[in-house]
């Protein structure tokens, strides 16, 4: 009996809890309905759906009722739990078509020069570019381009996307054309719940780097997203060699935000590229380095390139 009163005292519990935040309850099964219909992987989908309905009937984020900001980082850091590409924002009340997140991720385009922060030539004209970010084609295509010019003259090219978390797909897709060589059959299919469609890389770019000339990519463990695509093709077409270490593995890519009740916003991982081939992704595993960086990648790219010049002289 005190068993059976100490269930209907939790039970009771729960159901004040939820009911203490009517708005909450409102919004995690707006978000449940959302990604139950849209996420990727249609089996997490209905598991992670219902782990939210359950979250809003315990009250889960009840205690930040009234602050709106906190219960949207609760939500999110239970979501990337999951998969990384998730974004539950407060809507932006200075761009209501954008999360805020990536609004003022945006803003720092011009500071961060579209995201090419380094362009050099090292010892033995080997050519440096470093990108840290990826924006839209618009912002990004005059930056890769002065880059480009300036280093011209080089033998080789060592790119460096350690650090980079990715960002618009444009912008990858810009680089790429840049640096695949001219011809090359897609190595990826973009897959979602409905089928899989093979997308043509983009190789009309009339600034390059000279197809004959070899090419070495850095990645870390940081390196995420669309810098893995990016890396990934490199790879798989053979323009170039992986050094560094395993990357994050985030492949999932996300549509357009889904707009909540009480003005909430979610984005959702609705799609994922695929290996023709294999019909894998490096979501949860990486890029794997054709060669480990050790201390110093860039010293170790050096010298993989200075060999690979010397049997093409």
């Amino acid at each position: 009996m005190l068993k059976y009163l100490f269930s209907l005292a939790v039970a009771a519990a729960a159901v004040s809890a939820a009911a203490a935040c009517p708005m909450q309850d409102a919004v995690l099964r707006d978000a449940a309905e959302q990604i139950e219909q849209r996420y990727i992987i249609a089996d997490e989908a209905r598991l992670l759906a219902e782990d939210l309905r359950q979250m809003a009937a315990s009250g889960r984020f009840a205690a930040h009722c009234d602050n709106r900001e906190q219960f949207a980082k609760d939500v999110e850091a239970e979501l990337e739990r999951r998969d990384p590409h998730f974004r539950f924002e407060v809507t932006s009340a200075a761009a209501p078509d954008i999360q805020q997140s990536t609004a003022q991720w945006l803003a720092k385009s011009a500071e961060q020069n579209a995201g090419v922060r380094e362009a050099r030539l090292l010892d033995g004209r080997i050519a440096y570019i470093r990108v840290t970010s990826f924006y839209g084609a618009a912002e990004m295509r005059p930056k890769l381009d002065a880059a480009l010019v300036l280093v011209s003259g080089a033998r080789a090219l060592i790119l460096d996307l350690r650090r980079n978390t990715g960002g618009d797909g444009e912008g990858a897709g810009v680089l790429a054309s840049k640096i695949l060589p001219l011809g090359a059959k897609p190595a990826l299919a973009l897959e979602t719940r409905s089928g899989r469609t093979i997308e043509p890389l983009l190789q009309s770019d009339p600034i390059r780097f000279d197809d004959t000339k070899p090419v070495v990519i850095l990645i870390d463990r940081r390196t995420a997203s669309a810098a893995e695509w990016l890396a990934f093709n490199a790879q798989a077409t053979g323009r170039a060699r992986i050094i560094g270490d395993r990357s994050f593995g985030a492949a999932h890519l996300i549509g357009d935000p889904a707009r909540l009740a009480h003005g909430y916003s979610l984005s959702i991982p609705d799609a994922r590229p695929v290996s023709i081939a294999t019909g894998e992704s490096w979501e949860r595993v990486g890029v794997t380095p054709d060669i480990l960086g050790g201390d110093d990648p860039i010293y170790t790219a050096m010298l993989a390139l200075e060999a690979e010049l010397a049997t093409i002289r």
